[in-house]
């Protein structure tokens, strides 16, 4: 073992801590406890005497997951040599080395230090026999060479054979409970909204519960020594402590069966560490596994993967197999994907960059790209420009904006440009929102468009759906689709990433979020509140009606040829981008009793006048935040509909994000009979409501969550939001390509729709081998991917009735009873049976019949239309 650079015999002896679940922990000498703390804490650092060894230390930090009350590792950082290494939850493939992410594998001094990707698993190993494995999920294993006996410290204890003296403080006495244990190692990198208990009272599994999920149906499976598929791990690692924790976080999950896969598979990955063999287990109890594109699933697989960065084989692996997905022939692993060889990008300085990748080195005074012809990369000396500040954000080292700026559109709609002028447009087309219009070679390209509607036979508008195109994608948030987004006319439920991070979707607060690498921020209610915020280095360069930010409101309203617009209508309308069916260019004229409005709300502060109000809920955001315009868009509203709740407090609900953006104290201003906010089954409302809530892709990836708080619905304790629902989490769906599905969705995930996958109750997904059949073609129609028909028929029963059958006979038929139009007469894959009955009945003389109702039946509903009832339907 090579030790300062010397080589030193060591005894062959190795020490294990390990955490996993939410999170189970045993010690290096084998003390087994748990903790539910959402802090950063001292895993193990050296602490010894002997100042001859080297120093090291690991950390990991919690997060809830699914629930309030357990937590789970979300992100293990080393401290070792002079670097400090960082495995974050759902980064696979990648690590931080000294804040700034890259792909696995990397080699620093001299090979004495290597990360690299094992199975599903990032692994950290030192030349004198440091090792700590992440599986990018939960699961965390410490290992540690004799020479380290009684030499550290932390919550995996001391290392000196002796469980019952591992709960030691830095103080060096021996805490009372875990709780204490855990806040004495908790570290100054903690959030200081984290806390080191399980926000109440712990929660105990009852004993019937725990009995259930303890037998060979459920985790004793892990402890079946004779038969079971880990009899021959079960004498060298101890399964009761993962039989126990996999029980517990079952109780606490509700049976959610995807918490049994996680726990079985850490449960593998500690046997196959050790060289031990594991029997297939995956089909007894149902846990499918799931393998990226160009993969295949391998229980006993290389655990030296082929990268862009090896040119080993995969038979020269000398380490224990492990359960992986491997790439097939011709591909390699980049990224936590597999690509073609063909396709990999450029090796600089020991890492790894994609083709056509920018990145910058030397503190942002030297940017770098890489050329795909010839995999070399070229740098140039640069510096950030005005505006911007080189820094680290999200592991990427980049030259980053410091100040925004943000248009705004509202209500009917009320729209605010960049630089301040408010405005409203009615027309109901689509149109420019804003857009890059000076082409500068460091701006990224984008596109904002709105679309318009009119509601309710008013005459004023609202935004119905906005779009966004950037980096080749297009997003498009629609109020069509609450909760979901089109992506590339795709319909997907959030969160989701494209790109490595380059565009970011989640929703917070209520609303869209289009997060991009550059700087830009979307948000959309799904209804019809909208926001742009953009960096200021984009001053000068954009159009639309958001303006052309050069921070002069007053010429905001040039149009396309550069003439002042004499109204807004005019400068709205030279923003079209294309008609839609019935859409209007006409100007409104203002509400006639608007102007009395003003004058009473302002004298009795009530409805729109809680604006204004000096002691209001807005007090403290009045000196900050004008509240003016704000006012007169809020009345506006008021009188063109009536005083409808459903419409004003949209202005109201505005001002109020606007004020917490600022940074300023809102206080209650909703109840029962004022703007009260209607929220779904399972849900109660906040007004200051945590940046993440609790949602079921929590489980699986965590997106857009920050400490500052934000009004919203928030799922009951015990509820986890899964599309637009509040769920138990054993309704919660699955998570396949990084795209969420709801528990019982049926998906084509490839474009040739060869697979068809389902997402089962227990949050697993099946697929199975499947193709399109005659006249159907696989394609994207309505936001969905399915094999859709080429073509159609149409069968028509009209007047007395005269009939015109699918293959175009006609022919009059006279009968008055109840006949069948049409059915499904023969089976066949993946064809839906209908069937459409319609009834006749004698009219005028009796001599003629004419259809008196039509009944659909279809996915085991029945729908009836009836003669003389316009817009009603009857369904049962």
């Amino acid at each position: 073992m090579i030790i300062n650079a010397r080589p030193v015999c060591v005894e062959n002896w190795e020490s294990v801590c390990t955490a996993w679940g939410d999170p189970h922990y045993i010690t290096f000498d084998g003390r087994r406890f748990d903790f539910q703390g959402t802090c950063t804490y001292t895993m193990v650092q050296t602490c010894g005497k002997d100042s001859t060894l080297p120093t090291f230390t690991v950390q990991a930090r919690n997060e809830n997951r699914g629930s309030r009350h357990v937590s789970y590792i979300a992100m293990v950082t080393t401290q070792v040599f002079e670097y400090t290494i960082a495995m974050v939850r759902s980064e696979y493939g990648l690590v931080r080395v000294n804040n700034v992410r890259g792909p696995l594998p990397i080699t620093l001094r001299g090979g004495t230090l290597q990360i690299h990707q094992r199975g599903q698993n990032a692994v950290l190993e030192t030349s004198y026999g440091l090792q700590v494995l992440y599986d990018w999920k939960s699961y965390l294993i410490v290992r540690i060479p004799r020479l380290f006996h009684e030499n550290v410290c932390g919550m995996c204890g001391n290392n000196n054979l002796n469980p019952n003296d591992d709960f030691m403080i830095p103080s060096g006495r021996q805490a009372d409970n875990a709780g204490q244990l855990g806040s004495s190692w908790k570290t100054g990198a903690s959030d200081a909204s984290c806390s080191d208990d399980c926000n109440g009272a712990c929660q105990v599994c009852p004993a019937e519960r725990t009995m259930k999920y303890e037998a060979l149906e459920f985790c004793g499976l892990l402890a079946e020594s004779t038969t079971g598929p880990f009899r021959l791990c079960n004498t060298q690692v101890d399964p009761q402590p993962f039989v126990k924790g996999c029980a517990y976080d079952l109780c606490m999950n509700n049976g959610y069966r995807n918490i049994l896969c996680q726990t079985f598979t850490t449960y593998t990955i500690a046997c196959q560490n050790r060289g031990i063999q594991v029997y297939e287990w995956r089909t007894l109890t149902g846990c499918t596994p799931e393998c990226p594109p160009n993969s295949v699933f391998k229980a006993c697989g290389s655990a030296c993967p082929e990268t862009c960065m090896t040119t080993t084989t995969l038979a020269s692996c000398n380490k224990p197999c492990v359960e992986t997905c491997q790439c097939i022939e011709g591909f390699v692993l980049s990224n936590g994907i597999c690509i073609p060889r063909s396709r990999c990008g450029c090796i600089y300085e020991g890492r790894l960059y994609d083709p056509n990748g920018k990145f910058w080195l030397e503190n942002c005074q030297m940017q770098c790209f890489c050329n795909p012809l010839s995999r070399q990369v070229e740098c140039k000396k640069s510096r950030c420009r005005k505006a911007e500040e080189c820094g680290v954000k999200n592991g990427i080292l980049n030259c980053y904006p410091v100040n925004y700026v943000t248009c705004s559109a509202s209500g009917d709609p009320h729209y605010t440009t960049f630089d301040g002028l408010k405005y409203d447009f009615m027309s109901t087309c689509t149109y420019l929102f804003s857009g890059l219009c000076q082409l500068y070679t460091r701006l990224e390209d984008f596109k904002v468009y709105v679309q318009n509607e009119k509601r309710n036979r008013k005459p004023v508008s609202y935004t119905k759906l906005v779009g966004i195109t950037t980096y080749g994608t297009e997003v498009v948030v629609s109020k069509e689709y609450p909760g979901k987004v089109r992506l590339n006319g795709l319909l997907i439920n959030l969160p989701y990433t494209v790109n490595n991070g380059k565009i970011q979707m989640y929703r917070r607060g209520g609303k869209a979020v289009i997060e991009t690498d550059f700087g830009l921020k979307l948000t959309f209610d799904w209804w019809s509140s909208l926001t742009l915020t953009i960096p200021t280095t984009y001053i000068k360069a954009v159009c639309g009606l958001c303006g052309n930010f050069d921070r002069d409101k007053s010429n905001d309203l040039i149009i396309r040829e550069d003439s002042v617009a004499s109204s807004p209508t005019v400068y709205g309308n030279s923003w079209k981008l294309k008609d839609i069916a019935g859409c209007t260019e006409e100007p409104v004229d203002d509400c006639p009793k608007m102007r009395p409005m003003v004058a009473e709300q302002q004298q009795s502060l009530n409805n729109c006048g809680i604006l204004l109000d000096p002691f209001g809920p807005f007090r403290d955001c009045r000196s900050k935040v004008d509240p003016a315009g704000y006012f007169q868009d809020c009345i506006y509203d008021f009188c063109f509909y009536e005083g409808r709740q459903d419409i004003f407090c949209q202005v109201i609900a505005a001002y109020a994000a606007d004020c917490r953006s600022a940074g300023a104290a809102v206080y209650p201003w909703r109840n029962e009979q004022f703007c009260r906010m209607n929220c779904p089954k399972n849900s109660h409302y906040e007004l200051c409501a945590p940046g993440c809530g609790a949602s079921c892709s929590d489980l699986f990836t965590p997106f857009g969550c920050d400490s500052s708080c934000t009004e919203d619905c928030v799922c009951d304790d015990g509820f986890l939001l899964s599309d637009s629902q509040c769920v138990s989490i054993s309704q919660c769906g699955c998570l396949y390509n990084g795209l969420y599905y709801k528990a019982g969705s049926v998906f084509y995930p490839t474009g040739s729709c060869n697979l068809q996958c389902s997402c089962t109750n227990s949050g697993l997904v099946n697929c199975t081998t499947s193709s399109c059949g005659p006249n159907e073609a696989c394609k994207v129609v309505d936001g969905v991917r399915r094999c859709h028909p080429i073509g159609s028929a149409t069968c028509s029963a009209s007047g007395d009735p005269h009939y015109f059958t699918f293959d175009k006979l006609a022919y009059d038929f006279q009968g008055n009873c109840s006949y069948i139009l049409a059915k499904t007469c023969f089976t066949r894959p993946n064809l839906e049976p209908f069937s459409v009955t319609v009834e006749n009945e004698n009219w005028g003389n009796k001599k003629v019949a004419v259809t008196k109702l039509v009944s659909v039946e279809v996915y085991g509903a029945i729908i009836t239309l009836t003669q003389r009832k316009p817009w009603t339907i009857k369904v049962g």
